[in-house]
């Protein structure tokens, strides 16, 4: 046997003191300071301490009496820390991997300040199961934040490595996702309530934009007749053999669609909504065949009737920007923030192109780097003589750093091709996106009369000018006429933390490859991954952006410990785990503390 006396750190025989909330027959509170020892390895309690009673607290001057009480047991335990701790080993003990996360418990503190234990509190007072589901989701969630893999694996191995009490089954989590996939719309509801309140999040304003996850199979799911049958036909051939729309029942979520990873996969898209933060707001899943813009209005819809919105500006990309979708936001009401394609010859509003090729009106900053000029305009919404109509902002920019790495990029290509065979210039520009630069024209080698052979090709030069006076141009409609030219310049830029929300679910919570197949196992995964970037993009906002994901998580990974002796944990930490427990109010310089202290860490957290 060998002792081992480590000095500057915690309590002997004494564990640490906690809070003690009293209530008597008259329904008065009462705080007091309880202590816990331990005597012959049993552990006992007592009241040491009385407080006072929380009414007396309140009328002394005290406007938070349970805060004011649990200041005073924290100063209680400063006073009672001693100078040594003992702790007796055996030499032949085995290596174990002993190392817990205590990290976890910071993002456990945001997954309970977002209200959604409460909203599986109600849920399971109607159903019975032998489980806690409001612990499933939390491990799924905390697995999705610190150690992303399938399901199972979350099960097998991840809660093995948290400090704490889990037991959840591979049985429990499966018959879960049935329940929680029911859970979509009012967990987001609550989580929406709560970051609004601990955030100000104003709500009119919503930034949407739409990507896409990949499964790891090679079939798509088989839409559901009125009959019964299931068919993976796609709508062509459907039609080719009689299958009407109508008769089309069920849609299946995976499907063969425009892979923004260029995967042959099948996929499935998800269109999300963020506020003015960064923090996403509601998401909504659509099959993997729908094209983006078909995403927006039934999306919209949902959004504005789930939170009870009146009005909404929605900022988005181009692929947006459709009659269709302009039409729905004009007859609801709501407000639009888009940007505009300006190049190329064919489907750009003719107003607008020659607005931005117009030498007059730009206003230049001081280094002559960037422009803008802006203009109103009247929009039709169909073809019709006397058809609707809305009046538009125009804002267009020009930036002298885009405009030189868009004439770079053209440059390049065209002297690419320049240097190809005829036979290759043909193949490769199919591939590499130059086709508009070419002439294509058939020619007799010998005659120069044109034959249905031998295809001759040049470049295109007037296309090229052409292209080349839209070097550095964006171009943005909004309904907001009044805005003023800056803020939506401003506004817009922002859309980018869309792009940022989609990257931290793709590659730090690895949302995809998507494992799970049924409807209403991917609804639910889908539902886990949500709540995990919302955490994710809180925390960041709670750090002021200070932190990328990958050194939050990291971060919090490295918050571990073990048991030590007599009721204490020595934990671990890196330089970043310190200083963003610092900057979240979380004060955790000591190597030695109690086992209650350890395994509530989180509760320290201001959210």
């Amino acid at each position: 046997m060998l002792t081992i006396v480590h000095y500057g750190a915690v309590c002997y025989h004494s564990l640490m003191a906690y809070l003690g909330k009293l209530k008597n027959r008259e329904g008065r509170i009462y705080y007091t300071i309880i202590e816990s020892f331990r005597t012959k390895d049993v552990v006992k309690h007592r009241t040491i301490q009385r407080i006072g009673r929380h009414d007396q607290l309140m009328a002394s001057g005290i406007t938070d009496p349970e805060a004011y009480a649990m200041q005073a047991v924290a100063k209680f335990n400063e006073t009672k820390i001693p100078t040594t701790l003992t702790k007796t080993i055996t030499t032949a003990e085995k290596i174990t991997p002993s190392l817990l996360n205590l990290g976890h418990q910071i993002p456990q503190k945001i997954y309970d300040a977002f209200g959604i234990p409460q909203i599986l509190s109600e849920y399971s007072k109607n159903h019975k199961y032998e489980y806690d589901l409001n612990e499933v989701l939390k491990l799924l969630v905390l697995g999705r934040i610190l150690s992303p893999a399938s399901k199972s694996s979350t099960i097998d191995s991840f809660q093995a490595t948290l400090a704490g009490n889990w037991h959840i089954s591979q049985n429990d989590m499966d018959r879960s996702l049935d329940h929680l996939q029911l859970l979509k719309q009012p967990i987001q509801e609550e989580v929406h309530k709560n970051i609004t309140k601990l955030t100000n999040r104003t709500g009119y304003l919503a930034f949407y934009d739409i990507t896409n996850y990949y499964f790891e199979t090679d079939l798509d799911d088989p839409d559901e007749l009125a009959n019964g049958s299931k068919t993976i036909l796609n709508k062509t051939q459907q039609k080719k053999q009689g299958i009407k729309p109508e008769q089309v029942v069920a849609t299946g979520l995976r499907k063969r669609g425009a892979s923004k990873e260029y995967r042959r996969n099948p996929i499935v898209q998800l269109g999300l909504f963020m506020d003015e933060h960064g923090i996403p707001i509601a998401y909504e899943i659509f099959p993997g065949n729908f094209s983006d813009p078909k995403t927006y209005i039934p999306a919209m819809e949902q959004l504005k009737k789930q939170f009870n919105l009146i009005r909404i500006i929605t900022v988005a990309d181009k692929a947006m920007n459709s009659k269709d979708n302009i039409s729905d936001a004009a007859n609801r009401g709501d407000g639009w923030l888009f940007s505009q394609k300006v190049r190329g010859t064919t489907g750009i509003p003719k107003d607008i192109q020659n607005f931005v090729l117009d030498p007059g009106g730009w206003e230049y900053n001081k280094d002559m780097t960037v422009a803008k000029k802006s203009m109103i305009r009247t929009r039709k919404l169909d073809n019709k003589k006397d058809g609707k109509t809305v009046t538009e902002k125009v804002v267009v920019t020009w930036r002298e750093s885009y405009a030189k790495r868009e004439k770079a990029r053209r440059d390049g290509a065209v002297a690419y091709a320049s240097a190809l065979s005829n036979p290759e210039l043909f193949r490769r520009t199919m591939r590499k996106g130059g086709k508009k630069y070419l002439q294509m024209t058939v020619l007799d080698m010998r005659t120069g009369k044109r034959i249905p052979a031998h295809p001759h090709l040049s470049i295109d030069q007037t296309q090229v000018d052409f292209d080349a006076q839209f070097d550095g141009m964006n171009a943005i409609v909004t309904s907001e006429v009044d805005m003023p030219d800056e803020q939506i310049i401003t506004t817009y830029g922002q859309l980018s933390k869309v792009e940022d929300c989609f990257r931290v679910t793709k590659f730090n919570l690895h949302a995809r490859p998507v494992y799970v197949w049924t409807k209403t196992h991917i609804e639910a995964h889908f539902l886990t991954c949500f709540i995990a970037l919302a955490i994710m993009r809180y925390l960041q906002y709670k750090l002021n952006y200070k932190y990328s994901p990958t050194r939050i998580i990291e971060a919090l990974k490295n918050i571990t410990g073990q048991y030590w002796a007599q009721g204490y944990w020595e934990v671990f930490s890196n330089d970043d785990a310190r200083e963003i427990l610092k900057l979240l109010g979380i004060s955790m310089d000591r190597r030695y503390i109690s086992v209650r202290a350890a395994l509530t860490i989180g509760k320290e957290l201001t959210v």
